[in-house]
């Protein structure tokens, strides 16, 4: 647990089995559609394997996905960082395209419903990306 944030992450490992929610290698998407809020398999693969009974991932079924801000309070520097990638290891590896593609966080802080806000871990920025984006997704719990 982060003491600063209250925040509980998920911590990403190298072992290659996509049926593994942690698996570094896996991506997702996050999409909307018909009113129905927020789909994609982000939830209904990623965070459904988190949060299934009985709760086996640390005992908890409140797993859900970071805001951009929350998604930064783990980097070891803003942007600009000087370092790639710009996580802190604790955390384990990121995303393996090369760039470490950013990992998704809640839709549009700016009342866009249709855009998604990443945060890169190569380089620290915050960009907007389109729903559906293919990309990584880190889960977080908790929270003050």
């Amino acid at each position: 647990m982060d003491y600063l944030t209250g925040l509980t992450w998920e911590k990403k490992d190298n072992v290659n089995n996509p049926a593994n929610p942690h698996y570094v290698g896996n991506t997702y998407t996050w999409e909307q559609g018909g009113g129905t809020g927020a789909n994609g398999n982000a939830f209904t693969d990623f965070l459904a394997k988190l949060n299934a009974a009985p709760c086996n991932f640390t005992g908890y079924c409140d797993w859900r996905l970071p805001t951009s801000a929350e998604l930064q309070t783990i980097l070891l520097e803003p942007y600009r960082c000087t370092t790639n990638p710009c996580i802190e290891p604790i955390f384990g590896p990121v995303g393996t395209d090369g760039i470490n593609s950013p990992n998704m966080a809640s839709p549009s802080r700016f009342n866009a419903p249709t855009l998604l806000w990443g945060v890169r871990f190569d380089n620290g920025g915050v960009d907007s990306y389109a729903l559906g984006y293919i990309t990584f997704f880190r889960a977080v719990r908790g929270g003050m």
